[in-house]
C-alpha cells in the first residue's frame, strides 16, 4: 500500500447535506445536478459589502485581491467591491469551502456538491467525479513541488497534473474516508489529516 496511517482522531464540523435534485440531465449515465440547502443567495452580486454568510477560507493572490471561501459561493475583493463570482460567471450554485493559488497563478476553489472549480484569470473551469476528482466535497487542497494539485476530498485524495486525476482511497491504505487537510514537508512527504488520523506516503 502507498500510504501510511497514524492512529489518532479528528472530527469533521461539517454539516450533513440532506440535498436533492433539481433537474435532470436526460443523459444515460450522467448523474443530475443537485440543490445545496446551504448556499445563501447574495442580496448584490457586486456589492461595497463582504459576505454575509459562513466564510470557511480567505486567500490573497499574486496580485493583491482577497478571495474568500463562502456559503455564498465565490467572492472577491478588488480594494472597492466585493464581487459574487458563483452568481456573475454563471456556476453551480454549491457553497465553497476551500481555496489555493497555485505556483503558475490558477486560483482553484473547492465546493461541497460542487467538485472544484479552477480560475485562470479569465475562466472558470469546473472538474467533478465525472473527470475523476475522488468526491465533489473538496475539504482541501495543497500543491506539491511537483506541480501536481492535492484535493482532500469526503472519499480520500486525488491529485491533479495538469492533465489527469489520480485518487487515493482507504483501499490505498488511507486512514479515512474524509481528508481534512494536506501538507508537504521539507523531505517531500505528503501528510493526510483525515477523520480517522494521520496519514503519510
Amino acid at each position: 500500500c502507498l500510504l501510511n496511517a497514524c492512529n489518532g482522531q479528528i472530527k469533521s464540523d461539517l454539516p450533513k447535506n440532506n440535498s436533492s435534485e433539481i433537474n435532470a440531465t436526460g443523459i444515460p449515465g450522467v448523474e443530475p445536478i443537485v440543490e445545496d440547502p446551504y448556499f445563501v443567495v447574495s442580496e448584490d452580486t457586486i456589492s461595497a459589502f463582504g459576505p454575509k454568510s459562513i466564510t470557511r477560507n480567505i486567500l490573497q493572490d499574486r496580485n493583491g485581491n482577497f478571495w474568500f471561501a463562502t456559503w455564498q459561493g465565490i467572492m472577491s475583493y478588488d480594494g472597492k467591491h466585493f464581487t459574487n463570482h458563483t452568481l456573475k460567471n454563471g456556476l453551480r450554485r454549491f457553497h465553497t469551502f476551500s481555496a489555493l493559488e497555485d505556483s503558475s497563478g490558477n486560483l482553484w476553489f473547492g465546493s461541497i456538491g460542487g467538485g472544484v472549480y479552477k480560475y485562470d484569470g479569465r475562466t472558470f473551469t469546473n472538474y467533478t467525479t465525472e473527470d475523476g476528482l475522488a468526491n465533489n466535497d473538496v475539504l482541501c487542497m495543497a500543491e506539491d513541488n511537483q506541480g501536481n494539485v492535492w484535493f482532500g476530498t469526503d472519499d480520500g485524495a486525488s491529485s491533479y497534473n495538469g492533465k489527469s486525476f489520480t485518487t487515493f482511497t482507504t483501499l490505498d491504505g488511507m486512514g479515512g474516508h474524509s481528508v481534512n487537510s494536506i501538507i508537504q514537508d521539507k523531505n517531500g512527504i505528503l501528510w493526510f489529516g483525515t477523520r480517522y488520523g494521520v496519514v503519510s506516503d
